[in-house]
């Protein structure tokens, strides 16, 4: 008889070792979480902004996206109710800040957005870039960020959005600084990009920008610069002031269940441009 081959066998037993630690995740979550909500009802408020795909208002006009159906989704599988508040990003920080909403969605880590709020694992990565009008490429050669004061190169963002820490190292400089102009929104960059007052976007997420071009009717009008910009970390962000960690842990062990079967990505595909 043929013996298993070794490497196979271990590849199988890891594999079955990573379903049970996952299982058992599961099932310890699932008792702490019943325990904690016992006492009383489980809600959760959700802040939303419009963000590409992510989060957008559908012809019904209710609010859609891959964050609202993956909020919904996991609210229903912790046995939770849900709602939406509109809210701009800035505020929206605040508000969960103080408690007064209980999560966000499409956050990435910062060491003060850590002091008041507890972080889901990831479950995005997104891809950063910088976009200018459609054949300037060549009049913009720049080798980094750090070479926009040199360049006079006129660079969109949007207010309260985290660029990684290159970016937020070099906004401590005034030269580089100053050559910063900060909108509520992509579609104001947008606009202002196609009406030269600023040379470029810097997109926190390719996908977002590119469906509020889109939706401008101004997506052909914009070009991927080569440049190379490293991305960021999606997470979810509950208020430390509003929800309990068992919650959060709880979350968890529903994003890693739903990494594992695909659920998760699916969820992705299904809203992708």
């Amino acid at each position: 008889m043929r013996q298993p081959d070794k490497t196979a066998m271990d590849a199988m037993g890891g594999a079955i070792m990573k379903s049970c630690r996952l299982g058992v995740a599961l099932v310890l979550a699932a008792v702490v979480w019943a325990s904690a909500r016992a006492a009383e009802p489980c809600s959760l408020s959700v802040g939303w902004e419009p963000y590409g795909t992510r989060i957008y208002v559908d012809e019904t006009g209710a609010v859609a996206g891959s964050d609202i159906e993956l909020m919904r989704t996991l609210a229903q599988n912790i046995g939770c109710a849900i709602s939406f508040k509109q809210l701009p990003w800035t505020r929206h920080l605040l508000e969960l800040q103080a408690g007064h909403i209980d999560v966000a969605t499409s956050v990435r880590w910062t060491a003060e957005r850590e002091g008041f709020g507890w972080f889901s694992d990831v479950y995005r990565h997104d891809e950063m870039a910088l976009y200018v009008l459609r054949g300037t490429v060549g009049n913009h050669r720049l080798t980094g960020l750090a070479a926009l004061p040199e360049t006079g190169f006129k660079l969109g963002v949007i207010g309260g959005y985290y660029y990684g820490p290159e970016f937020e190292a070099l906004m401590a400089d005034p030269t580089f600084a100053r050559q910063i102009e900060v909108a509520s929104d992509y579609a104001t960059n947008i606009r202002k990009l196609i009406h030269g007052r600023i040379d470029g976007i810097l997109a926190d997420d390719v996908t977002v920008v590119m469906a509020a071009a889109k939706t401008l009717g101004l997506h052909e009008r914009l070009e991927r610069h080569p440049l190379v910009v490293p991305g960021n970390a999606s997470h979810l962000l509950f208020s430390k002031k509003s929800v309990a960690p068992a919650l959060v842990a709880a979350i968890n062990a529903r994003l890693a269940a739903m990494k594992s079967d695909g659920r998760l990505q699916r969820i992705m595909d299904r809203y992708a441009n």
